[in-house]
């Protein structure tokens, strides 16, 4: 089999990376759309109770997450028998994580002291037996860096669990519509995966070896990682009350758009076209430093404005009765800003083949997180959990760098080359937004608070986007963050342009690769 080159996977990298955006963008418009108009429908106490299960149900579930499709990504030599040992292999940990959530259930009402928990935990458990049975196929759309269908399939079940959330909102005015919400999207990503992909499993453990090693590694990084993305929600619903975890939740979530939004379907294009570079050691430094840059670039301006934008995106998306989350977002953005300069590291290691090394960072952000957590939320509440986050981002940004550096070889100023031209764009943005909002209307009119927040984001978008450009022009247009952008577009829409007018029918009617025939019999 010949190896990918350089270009040519850069190129199908560069066109997944905006067909993830494109992906990851239409969840967030289907999803804000069903929070904005949840919001309205129920109380920030009822998101509360449910972010106290969730949270159990995020450290539980991590034991599901070993990384079995990235072991499928990273063996470019997967067969059926790999594949049908990684579906299994789901079914068992699904099968583990219901029953250990059963469990938990009454001991996890009994510490946050509300007994509501665990009839959700129970309705939760239920939902996480059954996405362990999602088709293992549908790993090959990002395998094969094919990305438009990945992109249909997951927009189709976004869509479905908005709808079903919004409409049991209509009915119960509580909790219940997003236990609902969360169950009806199980079932729909199952359902939907065996339309979608012709891939046709068996239940077989024969080949589980092959995946466990690099597997391994990838369940203990997510476990820690689960802790640590939890710790905050335990300690505040431990110690404060329910409404001041819905503030903080809501506001974790706004300060982290860049991270959720941007980086994340970015990264998710990105590592298959580092596990197809192989051992070519110079394209996958020269892809990792174009990647960082690009990361900083889509970024970076998010949790910049969303710095002075605060109040306003709070007021008109939510609605005035989230005010209490609007203190904690400027300084949540800080955290925001460093991922963005930290959100290939581990994609780098896993495509290196070196998933031990993540979880070892996961291990050193544990252990910075948690004295820090516990000593702000004693010395300020949700204020010092804000800042106990901030602190051990900064701690972790010096030790990503660090290793990247040295295991790719790098200087310091070969990762900043690529980026000065984003963070000086963003600067010109802060200052200019911010002498625009002393200027708007402060009204406290909902119709005012709009105006002002559409005027801010499309100003700031104008000054950035030219601020960029016109640094990119004045530099003589060199190779980086900006040209890779414009080739993810062309790609994109080129994309978009030969994929038929119907792809999950194609895909579930000629089927993904053909190595994998659909079971007969």
């Amino acid at each position: 089999m010949t190896e990918p080159s350089q270009p040519s996977v850069a190129r199908r990298v560069a066109s997944g990376a905006g067909m993830m955006l494109l992906q990851r963008l239409g969840e967030r418009l289907i999803g804000l759309v069903s929070f904005s108009l949840t919001a309205r429908l129920l109380a920030p106490a009822d998101f509360g109770i449910f972010a106290l299960a969730i949270s159990v149900l995020a450290v539980v579930e991590q034991l599901g997450r070993a990384g079995i499709d990235l072991a499928l990504i990273y063996r470019r030599d997967a067969d059926r028998r790999d594949y049908d040992a990684a579906w299994s292999a789901n079914i068992l940990i699904g099968a583990a994580v219901a029953a250990i959530l059963g469990a938990l259930a009454v001991p996890a009402s009994l510490f946050f002291k509300e007994p509501r928990v665990a009839l959700i935990l129970y309705f939760l458990a239920g939902g996480t037996f059954f996405s362990g049975l999602e088709n293992i196929g549908i790993v090959d759309f990002q395998k094969s860096l094919d990305f438009k269908k990945e992109l249909t399939y997951r927009l189709l079940v976004r869509a479905f669990v908005a709808a079903a959330t919004i409409s049991a909102a209509l009915v119960w005015h509580n909790f219940t519509a997003l236990v609902i919400g969360f169950v009806v999207g199980k079932v729909g990503l199952v359902g939907l995966s065996y339309l979608v992909h012709r891939y046709r499993p068996r239940f077989s453990l024969a080949a589980f070896t092959n995946i466990a090693a690099f597997s391994k590694w990838v369940l203990l990084r997510n476990i820690i990682a689960g802790l640590n993305d939890q710790a905050a929600t335990f300690t505040i619903g431990r110690l404060l009350i329910v409404d001041a975890l819905a503030f903080f939740s809501a506001a974790r979530e706004i300060a982290a758009l860049a991270t959720t939004e941007i980086l994340a379907p970015v990264r998710r294009a990105q590592f298959p076209g580092f596990a197809a570079l192989g051992d070519d050691r110079a394209a996958f430094r020269r892809m990792y430093l174009d990647s960082t840059g690009l990361s900083v670039m889509l970024g970076l301006p998010i949790p910049v404005g969303l710095s002075v934008v605060a109040g306003d995106f709070v007021r008109v998306l939510l609605g005035q009765q989230w005010s209490a989350a609007v203190p904690l977002i400027p300084v949540l953005v800080l955290a925001g800003i460093l991922s963005c300069f930290a959100s290939g590291t581990q994609i780098v290691f896993l495509g290196l083949g070196q998933p031990r090394v993540t979880a070892y960072l996961a291990a050193v952000r544990f252990a910075v997180f948690i004295p820090a957590l516990l000593f702000g939320a004693h010395a300020d509440g949700t204020m010092g959990i804000a800042w106990a986050i901030v602190a051990t981002a900064t701690v972790i940004f010096f030790v990503n760098g660090f290793l990247t550096r040295r295991a790719l070889q790098l200087r310091p100023g070969d990762q900043l080359r690529g980026c000065y031209r984003p963070i000086v764009a963003s600067v010109v943005m802060f200052l200019v937004v911010t002498g625009l909002q002393s200027i708007l209307p402060r009204s406290a009119a909902i119709e005012t608070v709009a105006f002002r927040l559409f005027a801010s984001v499309a100003v700031g978008g104008v000054v950035y986007v030219s601020a960029l450009c016109a640094l990119w022009f004045a530099t003589k247009r060199p190779d980086g963050a900006e040209r890779h952008a414009l080739r993810a577009v062309q790609g994109t829409l080129r994309r978009l342009r030969r994929s038929p007018a119907h792809p999950l029918v194609a895909t579930a009617t000629s089927g993904g690769n053909d190595r994998f025939p659909t079971n007969k019999g």
